[in-house]
């Protein structure tokens, strides 16, 4: 839900002879703050067989620790006033689209953000969370092969996933 077009989730590499995945891709050139993308989400959904996992890469921008150097300036405060409104839509869109999932047929979901986005801490994520059975796990991308593309040395970067899918949790 809502990656970026280079996003190397969903990508190949999810699907064909590295896995018996089918990926669907919605990113942010469908637009995850309309109706439609929702209404198409749900109906790609519908028409999938077998168990689905909806993953949640929606910009955390407005989240990210930076914020707390970028809104000393009222420019900075606008700039994180947009990408909190941004989050919102896509927010309550994802969270209609995970209520549209039959997790008694195995589907789950998994929210992917770095690990000290604010995002998590949100009321509306904690109670989606616990609503859902999300558990967190933490990890660094360098564990994972994560590389600088200026010098090819190991990026620490550290993430967090959030899921209710337990092999997914077992594997991080």
């Amino acid at each position: 839900w809502c990656c970026s077009t280079d996003s190397l989730t969903g990508s190949d590499k999810c699907n064909g002879q590295f896995s018996n995945c089918t990926t669907t891709r919605i990113t942010e050139q469908d637009d995850g703050t309309l109706q439609a993308t929702v209404d198409k989400t749900i109906d790609i959904i519908q028409r999938t067989t077998g168990p689905k996992i909806l993953i949640n890469t929606q910009p955390c921008t407005g989240g990210c620790s930076w914020n707390a150097i970028n809104g000393r300036t009222e420019s900075g405060r606008a700039k994180i006033r947009g990408h909190l409104r941004l989050f919102d839509k896509l927010w309550k869109n994802f969270v209609e689209i995970a209520h549209s999932l039959d997790y008694s047929k195995g589907d789950r979901i998994l929210i992917e953000w770095p690990k000290g986005c604010m995002y998590w801490r949100l009321p509306k994520v904690e109670k989606f969370m616990k609503e859902f059975g999300l558990e967190q796990t933490h990890f660094d991308g360098c564990h994972f092969g994560l590389v600088s593309v200026v010098n090819g040395l190991p990026i620490k970067k550290p993430w967090t996933y959030g899921t209710n899918c337990k092999a997914i949790s077992q594997a991080f």
